[in-house]
């Protein structure tokens, strides 16, 4: 019984670490204060994908 408090106290401290961790951007407000860039669709060369921009047809994208 002990083992499993253990296990489940250590399993609620990673879920609440782990909540605050990055996300990638879901508005295009976020994405650039991340400093990229909304892309209808997708991106291209030399631009990466790091999230979406309000819909899933926007993509937000860094170089």
């Amino acid at each position: 019984m002990k083992l499993l408090h253990l296990f489940l106290s250590v399993l609620l401290i990673l879920v609440w670490t782990s909540t605050g961790s990055a996300r990638p951007p879901t508005s295009e407000r976020e994405c650039e204060q991340q400093k990229g860039i909304c892309f209808q669709w997708l991106c291209v060369e030399p631009w990466y994908q790091v999230g979406t921009c309000g819909d899933s047809r926007s993509a937000c994208c860094k170089q």
